[in-house]
Order: C-alpha cells, then structure tokens, then sequence
C-alpha cells in the first residue's frame, strides 16, 4: 500500500512540473509575440523627435519597421535613419492604391573621388511614380506612403525592400560630411525582383586662403570668417572661422555652390566676397585683401525743382542679404547734408523716412506720414566713396481708392519711372478711400493698387508740375466666367481653375507670377476675378479628368468677359526638369530661377533649384510653352518647348558668368536728366562683345544686362548738346552703378 501512494505522489509531482514548465514557456511566447508591437510604437514616436547622429546608429535594428504618412508633393521627406529589413517584421495594411507587387532596389554607395564606400547613408527624400493606367492618380508619392523599408550600413551598401513595381523612383540620398544628391528616376520593371545600382556622393568640400591688409600686405589675424548661403542651401547654418596670426584660414564642409564670405576684422568694415565653390575638392582662395577703409555714403536731401536743403531729415541705412546687421540712422544738417562710414562692400537700402515734406507757412519742414516712405537701393564696391542725391518733390497728390463707385481700402505704391525702378512711395488707404502723398516729383510713375480684397493691377501715371495732382483710381473689377466640361461634355465639378496677371516689368523674370485661382461649381461653372482689363489664358485642371487650356479671352475694366468653355482631356499630365550650368565653370546653377510662359504670355509657374541645380515642375498639361532661365550676374537662356503626354521632358541651360551696369545722369546739382542718351563702349577684348545703347527715364535712370565682365566706356550726350565720358569695372554678378554728370 505504501509503494502505490508513493508512486501516486511521484505522478503527482510530475503533473504539477509539466504544467508549471508549460505555462512559463506560454508567458514568454507572449512576450515575443508583444516585443515587435512595443517597438514599432516607439518607431513611430520616434520620427516626430529631432534627428541625432548617435540616435541614426542605435535605430540600425533588425527588428524594426517604420510608415510615413503619405506626402503629395514632389520629394517627400523620408524616415531620417537607417531601418533593417528583417523576416520578424510587423505585418501593416498595405496601401490599395499602389501595384501588388513588389521589388527590392539594392546599392553600392561610394565617394565619386577617393571611391571608398560612404557609411550610414540614409534617403533624406524620395518620390515614386507610374505610368500604369490603373495607379497614376495615386502618384507620385513618398516610398514610405507605399510601405518601402531602407536599410544602411557602415560598408556602404544601401536597400530599399518592398518598392511597388512597375514604377519610376528618384532618391535624395544624404550622408554626414557629404553633398545631398538627387538619383533619377529609377525605372523598376514588375519582371525582375532585385534591381542594383551605384550612386555616387561628393564630400562637403573646404574653402582655405589667407588674408592681408591692402598697401601694406601685413598678414591680418583675427579676423572673423564667415560663410553664407541660400537657406535651401546652408539649411540656416553659418560657418565660421577665424584667421590665425600668419592670416590663413580654413572653412570645412561648405556645400558648393554660390557662397558670400563675409571678413569682420577686429577694428573696421566688414568685407563681403562672392565666390563659387567647387564639390568635393579645397578651394584656395589665394590672398584676400581687406580694404584700408571701409565704404562711405555722402548725401543731400534737397526739395523740388528749387535745390533747397531738406533740414532735421531721417535718413536710413539698411543692409541687404547677404549682409547683416542693424540699419544705420543719421539726420541731415544745416544744409541738408548727411553721411555714413565705415560700410562693407555690398547690397544696401536708403531710406528718408521724415523731414522730407514741403515746407509749411513757417518754413519749417514737417516729418513725412509714418505710413510714407522714399527708398532707393545702392550698391557699394570696396573702400568706395559714393555722393547721394535725394530729392523731395514739391507735388501733393491726393484722390480716392474706389470699387466701382464705392471707397474701398488697400494700398497704393508710387513708384518712379515708368518701370517702377526707381524710389518708391506708400500710402496705406483706410475705409473712406482718401489717400494723400507730399513730396512728389513731376513725371513719369508707376502706380501699384492692392485692394483689401486681394485686387491687383498696375498703371503708369504722370504727375504735372503743380502743387496739388488730384486723381482717382479704380480697382479692377473684371472677371472671366465660363463652364468646364469633360470631353463627353459633361460639366466637371470641383475642376481649379487659375491664371496669371500682366506683367510689364523689366524684372518680370525673377518675380512670382500673381495667379487668381477658383473652383468649379456642381454644374461646371466658374467666375475668376477681379482681374485688370487685358488678354488671358485660363487653365483647368482635375486630379482624374485632366487638363485643359482657354482660348484667349478679354476682360473688360468693369463686368464679365464672354463665356467661355474649357474642354478637360483625359491626358497623363507632363512634367519638365532644367539644369542651369555655368559656362564657365560647368557647375550646376542653383540660384538659377525657371519661368514658364503660358499660350497668352503670361508667367505660368516658376520654381527654384534643388542642390543638384534641377528645377522641376510637374503637373503640366500638354501644349507648347516658353520656358526662360536666368540668374542674377549670369545671361539668361530661353526656349519654346513642346510637351506630350505624360512626357518628362529635361533641358540644358549654359549660362554665362554676367554683370549689369546702372546710370544715373543728373545736373550739376544733382537733379535727375531724363531722356539723356547713354553708350556704353568696349575697352579691350574682354569686355564688350557690342556696344549697348539706351536712353534715361524721367527718373535719369538707364540700366543695361548681361555685360560681360570687363572694363567699359560709358558716355552721355545731355539734352544740352553736351557730352561727358568716364571709365567703369564691370564685375561678375554684381550691378555697377555710376553717377555721369556734365562737366562744370
């Protein structure tokens, strides 16, 4: 009886063991099986926290699965870290919108000069598009929208698993120490499941030189170097240096491209050079003289046609980018005079803010409306001395700001010249409409309105030589109306409808078009305005109808145009890519800026350049375009391009390195001469390949483009008969400006 109840016991035991071990295997099976969950929630938290280098190497996990949300624009921005592809995977819903099936895209990344691999490579952005009838409304789309999984390492190698195929990828890929590079597209055909490239990254290259003093050629220590660029391109980052006694100088990782190198010294100005940094490669600058003196601005406000000194006037001095710092403020003395010191070499603005209005009963001159003000931009050389004349009208203008026959508020800008390049006047309009400016020179201006209801238009006045100019402008209140219909003429509702105002601009090139932009009703129709009297093309889009241009349409000062129907057609949309070079360097552009003209003539669309100097626009509905490429201190390029359906088409511009040149002609006491004739001559072989002709506005301005670089002759023969002639240096992308007077 004992030997069978211990054997029952023992059973017993058994039993409770089996069960104890099985149930402790059960609880770490659920741990496993939570583990994945628990991190891809912290994956996802963790996108939305800032980028650190440590952090990009301990997320390189096998076990770790990351989605981006989904981005409609071009290149979206992707997971900012390696991610490892791994079977032990979170299984997520994919997408219905893209193909089933799926590639991987594996490479080698390298340095493009030393060809050793580059470590931890991530894709900062990327864009994944299809020509396949089934998912185009769906493109382009971020890889990460389509569930694609990256992964990097130390040896260089980078993949990119789940890629929906077909379809066409470009990638922005980014390393530390490295230039940001744009691949593509890729073309990944359904037909084969692994896809192998090689791509190439060029290092953040170094700027080196050393810096003297001018005369004297003594080597200048401690002197503060600084480096600054476009945000797009220094991501608001300023590097900095300082020279050691023997005056070098050592700049590291400046990405390339158009760099200002900004040299404080100690005691004096600040001296500002331009230089274009070559990729992957130090840059040795030489000797960089800074100037024994800064600049010096010297000027008089006087009033009208009758010279008198403008007493107790405010007068300001405001840098412009690239240059920083706060403005400068001086008041004019006795006789009107005022001056400024110690100035960098650079882009400035000029600004009488008060004392500047006609004299009262008592002769004193009262201070200008705050809501008024008189600019005019200069450009500084080195250790230049330049005399400034500003002159204060004796005209009053005054009227109203009117919608139809009601007052309306908004702003008028008074421009001089009839381009509107000379110094500007504002007046703020409040509800009554009732606007009055003083100190208005007699001729030609350019008159800007902007309503509060977001009226636009331009009109070129001129103000007689009286004392008080009385005039009412209107606001535009034309529209285009119309219907937008589908090609079985079915009305198409939610269809955008947009075009762009007239510009009459000699600067037109590099300014944003104005559009106006609607929406079609349920029944197709649409009402676009306010619009100036004048020639338009409407155009008309839908995400899954298509794309559709107007015939030319006129608008009317006041009321509708006549109807007019948009046909969508059912056409893949086209995208155009431009690289802008440089002629003389064979480097990309990337300040270059595209302008598209539509069928009417119109600015369409613009856009500026990645890192690559690759402006893309995309969207474009089939038809015959004008596309102009230009860059500030370089020529500009123009062409008329076709475009098919669904064609990305890619054109070269060769810009060449350019300067411009700006005449001012006045008297002998500094008041401007219109319609004096100006010539511009070449000196040598290196400067002027013809000779450039033109003749001032009422302002006694006369600007002229895209010199080469060089010594000129610049003559003026004055209205008088007489003639004056000097010599100028026209630097590279920068606008020289001269003061031709005649001879006493």
């Amino acid at each position: 009886m004992s030997s069978k109840l211990h054997t029952l016991w023992i059973t017993c035991a058994l039993i409770l063991l089996a069960i104890a071990v099985g149930g402790r295997f059960a609880r770490c099976d659920s741990r496993r099986s939570a583990q994945p969950a628990r991190i891809a929630t912290a994956s996802h938290e963790f996108t939305s926290s800032p980028v650190t280098e440590e952090r990009f190497r301990e997320s390189f996990s096998p076990k770790r699965n990351e989605r981006s949300p989904r981005y409609p624009t071009a290149l979206a921005t992707e997971i900012e870290r390696p991610i490892a592809q791994s079977d032990d995977t979170v299984e997520e819903q994919q997408p219905t919108t893209f193909p089933a099936t799926r590639v991987v895209l594996r490479a080698k990344v390298i340095d493009r000069r030393s060809g050793a691999p580059v470590p931890w490579v991530r894709v900062a952005a990327s864009r994944w598009e299809t020509t396949h009838p089934a998912y185009v409304a769906y493109a382009p789309a971020s890889l990460a929208a389509a569930g694609a999984i990256f992964a990097s390492d130390q040896q260089g190698n980078l993949q990119i698993s789940n890629v929906p195929a077909p379809g066409m990828v470009t990638l922005r890929l980014a390393a530390r120490g490295y230039e940001e590079a744009e691949v593509g597209p890729l073309y990944l055909p359904e037909s084969s499941p692994l896809h192998e490239a090689v791509f190439l990254l060029a290092r953040h290259p170094n700027i080196v030189g050393r810096v003297v003093y001018a005369g004297s050629r003594k080597p200048a220590g401690g002197v503060r170097v600084e480096a600054r660029g476009e945000a797009s391109v220094f991501r608001t980052r300023v590097i900095t240096a300082t020279t050691a006694p023997n005056g070098h100088f050592e700049l590291v990782d400046v990405p390339s491209g158009r760099t200002h190198l900004v040299f404080t010294p100690p005691a004096g100005a600040p001296y500002l050079l331009d230089v274009s940094v070559s990729p992957g490669e130090e840059n040795n600058l030489g000797e960089i003289e800074l100037p024994a003196h800064g600049a010096r601005v010297v000027g008089w406000v006087v009033r009208g046609t009758t010279n008198q000194p403008v007493t107790s006037a405010t007068v300001y001095l405001h840098p412009n980018p690239p240059l920083e710092g706060e403005s400068r403020r001086t008041e004019t003395d006795g006789q009107g005079r005022f001056a400024f010191f110690d100035l960098s070499n650079g882009p400035y603005t000029i600004e009488l803010a008060q004392g500047a209005g006609p004299a009262d009963s008592a002769g004193q001159m009262p201070s200008l409306a705050p809501r008024t003000q008189l600019v005019r931009p200069l450009m500084l050389a080195s250790g230049e001395e330049r005399e400034v004349v500003l002159r204060v009208g004796e005209v009053t203008a005054r009227g109203r700001l009117l919608r139809g026959t009601t007052p309306a508020a908004g702003t008028l800008y008074f421009s001089r010249g009839a381009a509107g390049l000379g110094v500007t006047r504002v007046a703020h309009v409040g509800p009554d409409g009732q606007y009055e400016l003083q100190g208005l020179d007699s001729g030609a201006w350019l008159v800007t309105l902007r309503g509060n209801r977001g009226e636009y238009a331009r009109e070129s006045v001129v103000i007689p030589s009286v004392s008080v100019w009385e005039r009412d402008f209107s606001l535009p209140e034309g529209r285009v109306v119309g219907r937008v219909l589908t090609e079985d003429s079915t009305p198409a509702a939610g269809a955008s409808v947009e075009c762009s105002l007239v510009y009459d601009h000699p600067y037109q090139d590099f300014m944003d078009p104005h559009v106006v932009r609607s929406r079609t009703k349920s029944d197709g129709s649409f009402a676009l305005g306010p619009l100036p009297p004048g020639t338009y093309t409407v155009r008309a889009s839908h995400p899954t109808l298509g794309f559709g241009n107007s015939d030319l349409i006129t608008v009317p000062q006041v009321g509708d145009s006549a109807p007019t129907e948009i046909v969508l057609h059912a056409a893949r949309p086209a995208t155009l890519r431009s690289v802008a070079l440089s002629f003389e360097t064979g480097q990309p552009i990337r300040e270059a800026f595209l302008v598209l003209y539509d069928a009417a003539g119109r600015l369409g669309r613009t856009a500026t350049r990645n890192d690559a100097g690759v402006a893309t626009l995309e969207g474009l509905a089939p038809g015959t375009y004008r596309v102009h490429v230009s860059a500030s201190g370089y020529s500009s390029d123009e062409q008329e391009i076709p475009l098919r359906e669904g064609e990305i088409r890619e054109i070269v511009s060769v810009l060449g390195i350019r300067g411009a040149l700006r005449v001012f002609a006045e008297d002998t006491t500094g008041r401007p001469l219109p319609r004096t004739r100006i010539v511009v001559r070449p000196v040598g072989s290196a400067a002027l390949d013809t000779v450039r002709e033109g003749t001032t506005d009422e302002g006694g301005l006369w600007i002229t483009r895209a010199l080469i670089p060089g010594t000129v002759e610049v003559e003026a023969f004055f209205p008088d008969g007489g003639s004056t002639k000097l010599s100028t240096t026209i630097r590279p992308r920068e606008t020289t400006e001269v003061t031709i007077r005649p001879r006493r």
